[in-house]
């Protein structure tokens, strides 16, 4: 039995959302005023484990899908647009643990870039002894991006601007 069926404007106006807990995790099914859903959320407090993703339509011809995706290992969240005629990209963006990825109509990456909002605090002196002096930011932030490849792992240094620093 749904704990709850209300108005919800957060996401379109004069839409729904529908909302079941079972068991300490809450899925809530989002509706726009026609009762076509629009959206679901999914929270497990327990695992830490989260999803949401919202379909809203575009005044131009396009609709966006905009959403998360968080576990315990990554966190993500994403927006891409669409065409309305044919379903096709238009754009995208997602961010994967701080790396931002943007997409063309192709579906091509366009470009990558580090969120350093989402990565915490820039790198203290301690961390940044024994590095190349190209990788430290003079009178600025250099924030350092832990990457697992396998078996091995691969810090990535940038700056507060989100450019990459190379040797």
């Amino acid at each position: 039995m749904p704990d709850s069926f209300n108005p919800d404007t957060t996401y379109q106006e004069g839409g729904y959302a529908y909302t079941i807990e079972d068991g300490g995790i809450t899925t809530t099914v989002y509706f726009d005023s026609t009762f076509e859903i629009i959206g679901e959320a999914i929270s497990d407090p327990d695992t830490g484990v989260s999803f949401s993703e919202v379909i809203t339509e575009n005044d131009d011809g396009t609709y966006t899908v905009s959403g998360t995706n968080n576990t315990s290992q990554t966190n993500k969240s994403y927006t891409y647009t669409y065409s309305s005629a044919d379903d096709s990209l238009v754009s995208g963006q997602e961010t994967i643990d701080g790396v931002v990825y943007e997409y063309a109509a192709d579906g091509s990456l366009s470009s990558k870039s580090w969120d350093t909002d989402s990565l915490g605090s820039a790198l203290s002196g301690d961390d940044l002894l024994g590095l190349p002096s190209s990788l430290i930011v003079a009178g600025g932030d250099t924030y350092g991006y832990l990457e697992s490849l396998g078996d091995t792992e691969q810090t990535t240094y940038f700056d507060g601007y989100r450019h990459h620093l190379r040797l």
